[in-house]
């Protein structure tokens, strides 16, 4: 490959903030690949296409906010989209320490929408005075989006081929009485975990 073509191909991850919309996909494709045995791709393409839509509003509102700021931009709708992204994980752990006894204020929803309003006025603040052109962490960023995708790429790749070779089924001792079984023999069992329960009303 000459000096050009590899130009061409840089040129465009370092002045371009690809990760502003990659970033949600590639952690809804890492979830989809480690997955992949309770979930299909049917039931997880509306979240890539939303999520796309969703980084592209939040990029085009912070471009023109930011002064038309391209790095800027995609520096924020990144860490906008980490924010929407983790926001249950974030919620469940402060109820955790709500019930605890650990965290003293109820109502956990309404100060975390306002922490997190706090903090992206205070980020676009930051960005607006400060002169750096954060160019060199689109970049990295980029390139931490990209080698994500490339991994999943691989792992999704190993699946699929794995599958279309299954290997022979496993033969199990059974204890009690020692004679062979195939583990397609056990019964169904289902564990259900309940994620909320009603209100008293």
């Amino acid at each position: 490959m000459s000096d050009e073509k590899k130009i061409c191909m840089i040129k465009p991850i370092k002045q371009i903030p690809i990760h502003s919309f990659l970033l949600c996909p590639v952690i809804i494709f890492f979830l989809f690949v480690r997955n992949l045995n309770i979930v299909s791709f049917d039931s997880t393409y509306r979240s890539f296409i939303i999520s796309l839509l969703i980084s592209i509003i939040f990029f085009i509102l912070f471009f023109f906010l930011l002064k038309k700021d391209i790095h800027k931009a995609g520096i924020t709708t990144s860490a906008s989209i980490l924010i929407v992204f983790f926001y249950g994980f974030v919620y469940e752990f402060m109820e955790r320490l709500y019930y605890k006894g650990l965290f003293p204020l109820g109502h956990i929803h309404r100060y975390l929408l306002i922490i997190i309003f706090i903090f992206i006025l205070l980020l676009l603040y930051f960005l607006l005075r400060t002169k750096k052109t954060f160019q060199s962490l689109t970049y990295s960023m980029n390139i931490f989006v990209i080698s994500l995708m490339l991994i999943n790429i691989f792992n999704l790749s190993v699946h699929l081929i794995n599958k279309k070779n299954p290997k022979e089924d496993t033969i199990i001792n059974h204890q009690s009485n020692h004679q062979p079984f195939i583990h397609d023999t056990f019964p169904d069992i289902y564990y259900i975990i309940l994620d909320g329960y009603a209100s008293d009303s």
